[in-house]
């Protein structure tokens, strides 16, 4: 499983450098967006792993 998950993200690495910039500034403002939806729905929220 540990090998599978490396090639996982070897491949999506790949994928993320063959964007351009443009795509890439897409992604990372809805990333932005839903961590903020994400504070305003979980005030105080902090990980923490079991």
């Amino acid at each position: 499983v540990e090998n599978e998950t490396h090639q996982h993200t070897k491949i999506i690495s790949q994928m993320w450098k063959a964007l351009s910039d443009e795509e890439r500034e897409k992604w990372i403002m809805a990333a932005e967006r839903e961590k903020e939806e994400h504070a305003k729905l979980y005030p105080g929220y902090r990980y923490q792993p079991s």
